[in-house]
């Protein structure tokens, strides 16, 4: 008894008895069961929940009616399945509404099923006809009441299995004692499917509008959909959509679960919303120091503050366009004239007023890493060995760093960066006579300028200085032969490591 009502609520099967055979269905196809709890001393099902959902078994409190499992077993039912005694009630698990129990009776209209409450009910069943043995008399059922009527006989001229499913049904002829007479009347065969809005299953196949000429598409079927432009599919936010066809087979539904374009706008999440590979390009929410590139923006380091990465105005990028590397330390010119060092610092060679090295800690460079303040914008630098000489935009020349040999060519042997005051307008320009500087040059301890008119052009001057008073092939050969040979090269070069790069952004 317990076995049979697990597999009926399991619903993994059906009864037939003398031909009655009924789904387990609540006469929509969907299948129902519920839980209930009984007071064994009345037997009184109390349902729990939804039966048509509810498949959660439940307890309720009541008089003690079980010690163990088995007190509940006892008063189980084809219809209902014991799952436990709980705190003293039985918890039982009540078969689908319509799963046909045992003991039917053929030809009396009826199917005997349970009704979902644990329960069995009689349920009419129009396929369960008498048959009285009279060879001329039509066999039915009017409800669950079996009828005969005389000189009439069902009739079926369709395939076999056909009767009775989809829009084919038996029809009736006359009869006498020879056996029917006349033509078969009121019978409906298969016939050619074909989609219509009534969704009739013609050719009788338990199917309906799955083909035919008038069909557009098979019924639950789906398809991909994007009503948007084709070059946004699948870009930023933008994918395709389901359309379903629809019962008839006659269309389509709407799309659904699609997203299109729609204005893009500056967003913390980096969203596509126009679905043009493009995010936070525009839009109503986007402004300089957003940190997005919106349009009309040049840059955007997400802050108005200049002399770093973006101008304050969001107009200008600022790149690195050269660097020189010394010994140990190396200095970058960005495209907006301002001069970063870090490396080695033993002489003030970075220019920032000590001798504390720059880089070689957490949290030195990037933006915590100071410009070197020069007094203006710079075109060019040049890096030596331990020091750094920059050509300025005005034109003018200024040094600093290490300066035991006058390599800053300044007059002196002072060291110029090392400490506080001795940058900006207060660094001296160099001396150099001549036209205007348009290339400069450092070496171990000294330096080169070329002018205009230097050797790199025809018949030029240059000049180079590693002491208190510039040096000229004229002034002093020896010197310039030995201490200058950047001078002696045409573009100058360096001596040392120093080298100017140059490097477009």
């Amino acid at each position: 008894m317990r076995l049979f009502a697990w597999i009926l609520t399991a619903g993994a099967a059906s009864v037939s008895a003398c031909g009655d055979s009924v789904a387990g269905t609540d006469g929509s196809g969907n299948s129902t069961s519920g839980t209930s709890t009984v007071d064994a001393t009345t037997s009184v099902p109390t349902t729990t929940g939804d039966p048509t959902t509810d498949t959660t078994p439940t307890t309720t409190t009541g008089p003690i009616d079980c010690a163990v499992l088995d007190d509940c077993v006892d008063a189980a039912s084809e219809c209902r399945l014991a799952l436990a005694c709980d705190a003293g009630a039985c918890v039982y698990e009540d078969a689908p509404a319509g799963t046909p129990v045992a003991g039917q009776t053929a030809g009396d209209c009826t199917v005997l099923a349970c009704d979902g409450n644990g329960a069995v009910a009689p349920l009419p069943d129009l396929t369960d006809v008498e048959d009285d043995g009279v060879l001329c008399t039509l066999d039915a059922c009017d409800g669950t009441t079996p009828t005969h009527t005389p000189g009439m006989t069902a009739c079926y001229t369709g395939a076999d299995g056909t009767a009775g499913v989809g829009a084919c049904k038996a029809g009736v002829q006359t009869c006498d004692a020879n056996g029917p007479t006349g033509p078969c009347v009121g019978e409906i065969v298969p016939q050619p499917e074909n989609c219509d809005t009534d969704v009739i299953d013609e050719d009788c196949d338990g199917l309906a509008n799955e083909d035919g000429d008038a069909c557009l598409c098979a019924p639950g079927s789906e398809i991909a959909c994007y009503p948007g432009p084709p070059a946004t599919q699948g870009v930023g936010l933008c994918h395709a959509g389901t359309q379903t066809c629809t019962p008839d087979g006659l269309d389509f539904s709407p799309c659904a679960g699609e997203v299109v374009p729609e204005d893009e706008d500056c967003d913390p999440a980096d969203v596509d919303e126009d679905c043009d590979g493009l995010t936070d390009e525009s839009g109503p929410s986007c402004t300089c120091g957003d940190g997005d590139v919106s349009d009309g923006e040049a840059c955007d380091d997400g802050n108005n503050v200049d002399d770093d990465g973006c101008s304050a105005d969001c107009q200008e990028a600022v790149k690195v366009v050269q660097i020189g590397t010394g010994a140990g330390f190396s200095c970058a010119l960005f495209s907006h004239g301002k001069v970063k060092c870090w490396g080695f610092n033993d002489a003030g060679q970075l220019g920032l007023g000590d001798t504390e090295d720059r880089g070689d800690q957490p949290g030195e460079m990037g933006a915590a890493l100071p410009f070197v303040d020069v007094g203006g914008d710079v075109a060019e630098i040049a890096v030596g060995s331990f020091h750094v000489c920059a050509r300025l935009v005005s034109g003018a020349v200024k040094c600093w760093g290490r300066n035991g040999d006058g390599q800053l060519g300044l007059g002196d042997k002072n060291h110029r960066g090392d400490q506080p005051g001795e940058m900006g307008n207060a660094l001296p320009t160099v001396q150099l006579g001549g036209g205007a500087v348009v290339q400069l040059a450092c070496g171990n301890s000294s330096a080169a300028r070329a002018s205009p008119t230097s050797r790199s052009s025809a018949g030029g001057s240059a000049g180079c200085w590693d002491s208190a008073t510039p040096i000229t092939a004229a002034t002093s050969p020896a010197r310039w032969a030995t201490r200058c040979p950047p001078c002696q090269s045409t573009p100058p070069r360096t001596s040392t490591s120093a080298l100017r790069i140059a490097a477009s952004a």
